[in-house]
């Protein structure tokens, strides 16, 4: 058996604080992007390399469009904005996808994403709860 034991480190390149996991075999989970940073043992990826995805925005051109399901809460960035900000959702709860011109994009995001990267592009979230 062997002993796992959580804590906080410093990265050595952004300076942030981020949770790895150290055991007796493992002594440290490393980012599965840039091979140095510190990562979260469930995610893979240091904060550095998560926040630099979050605030990628893809092209328009990149974005792929389909009709709105019938299904899912259909709500303004605003809205979606109001939620997150007072906790009504939070990433476990489930994902959305942007809205333009009432077509559902491929784009997705959930509440940590959207608070780093609100895309203003956009006028509308459709929001899939779990």
């Amino acid at each position: 058996m062997s002993c796992i034991v959580y804590e906080f480190e410093t990265s050595r390149i952004c300076g942030e604080s981020d949770l790895i996991k150290n055991c007796c075999y493992d002594h440290a989970v490393v980012c599965s992007e840039c091979n140095i940073n510190p990562a979260h043992p469930y995610v893979g990826v240091c904060k550095q390399c998560r926040d630099r995805e979050y605030r990628r925005v893809p092209e328009m051109s990149e974005v792929n469009w389909s009709d709105i399901v019938d299904y899912g809460d259909i709500m303004t960035l605003e809205e979606f904005q109001d939620c997150c900000d007072m906790g009504a959702f939070i990433d476990d709860d489930g994902h959305g996808y942007y809205i333009l011109d009432g077509r559902m994009s491929n784009i997705s995001t959930w509440p940590s994403k959207f608070m780093i990267n609100r895309d203003d592009r956009f006028s509308h979230i459709i929001w899939f709860n779990r």
